[in-house]
């Protein structure tokens, strides 16, 4: 998986609650198609994506591109390859990006603010309202792939956090995830 760290002027912006956000995992949904997303986003959300903004803060996020059209970058913090789905896609201006630089696997020990890469066992149905006919043909589990900053672990619970701001000194993007549905957690480095 070629992760990747986005150093960047600002935060990305979610896709814009106008457009059906595809939240789900949920197979039934079809595939994605971000770049006609971005293609059909509203006028007035490209506007803000791509609008000059002061250099106010140094934001780091872990992930992968997803698609790159025209003027911005668009990136996931958590993926199912099973599914091919991203979950909660980010758009940035590519304006706004400072540098992205790939991330490599190390055999470190995870320790607080590490880049990281987990991958963990979530159902594969447990998101949306459905019918009992509609759920019942839905099967079995999915391995998501998340990547971020390693904030917290014990025997419970790991947390990660997609982005840092170096303004605020906090994580965004926050994820708790029960240790025991973890398969893998991996330190990356540039």
């Amino acid at each position: 998986m070629d992760i990747k760290l986005f150093n960047l002027h600002r935060y990305p912006y979610y896709l814009p609650p106008h457009v059906i956000r595809d939240r789900t995992l949920f197979p039934a949904d079809g595939p994605q198609n971000i770049k006609d997303w971005w293609v059909n986003a509203r006028p007035e959300f490209r506007e803000l994506v791509l609008a000059e903004k002061d250099v106010g803060d140094s934001v780091e996020a872990v992930g992968i591109i997803v698609e790159r059209p025209d003027v911005v970058t668009i990136f996931s913090h958590e993926y199912n390859e099973k599914l091919n789905r991203h979950t909660n896609p980010q758009v940035i201006a590519n304006s706004d990006i400072i540098e992205v630089l790939p991330l490599k696997e190390t055999s470190k020990k995870p320790a607080a603010g590490d880049m990281i890469y987990a991958q963990w066992i979530d159902a594969s149905h447990n998101n949306i309202p459905a019918t009992i006919n509609e759920i019942a043909g839905v099967r079995g589990i999915v391995t998501i792939s998340q990547f971020g900053f390693f904030m917290h672990g014990d025997s419970e619970r790991v947390i990660i956090g997609g982005s840092y701001s170096a303004k605020t000194k906090k994580y965004s993007y926050l994820g708790a995830i029960p240790t025991v549905t973890i398969s893998k957690v991996t330190v990356m480095e540039v």
